[in-house]
């Protein structure tokens, strides 16, 4: 437990550095989604939902929010699977591809069809 803890806070502290390079260093949206990604890198999958559908009902304008949406949605949709919760699974990777087609991002939107189909 102590070495998943450290694992975590220097991997958050390398996130933040880079966060503070750019506009959403202030946002608990992006904050809390990098958070979500880690802990579902780091094999807590279940964690991982509960601190990404957290981030889903904080506010989440501002600067590239519907890519970082399109992330969030994504990482959800990998730890649902993890989990074996493949509805909703299905359900997040279909709200992350309707994101990125309002981005008419179709290099994002082939991406997460082939991770939906893998």
């Amino acid at each position: 437990m102590v070495i998943t803890f450290i694992r975590i806070a220097e991997r958050f502290l390398a996130t933040e550095t880079l966060l503070s390079r750019t506009r959403l260093q202030r946002s608990t949206f992006a904050e809390l989604s990098v958070i979500g990604q880690q802990l579902l890198d780091i094999g807590h999958a279940s964690e991982s939902v509960r601190v990404l559908e957290a981030a889903l009902r904080v506010p989440h304008a501002g600067v590239d929010h519907q890519r970082v949406l399109a992330c969030v949605l994504s990482t959800l949709a990998a730890a649902c699977w993890a989990l074996d919760r493949f509805h909703a699974s299905i359900v997040y990777s279909l709200r992350a591809i309707a994101v990125a087609n309002t981005l008419r991002n179709q290099c994002c939107t082939v991406f997460l069809i082939f991770t939906l189909a893998v």
